[in-house]
């Protein structure tokens, strides 16, 4: 049961993550900045 909710909390990190990247990367092609290439290399 615990184990469930630090799963379900690890998901939607990874989806708020996930989620954040990909918003920032549209915005700051929008406005022509180059985003960083390896953003998610922060967590390997």
């Amino acid at each position: 049961m615990v184990g469930d909710v630090v799963a379900t909390r690890g998901d939607l990190a990874l989806g708020l993550y996930l989620w954040a990247q990909s918003y920032f990367t549209n915005t700051w092609r929008k406005i022509g900045v180059q985003p960083p290439v390896h953003g998610a290399t922060i967590f390997h």
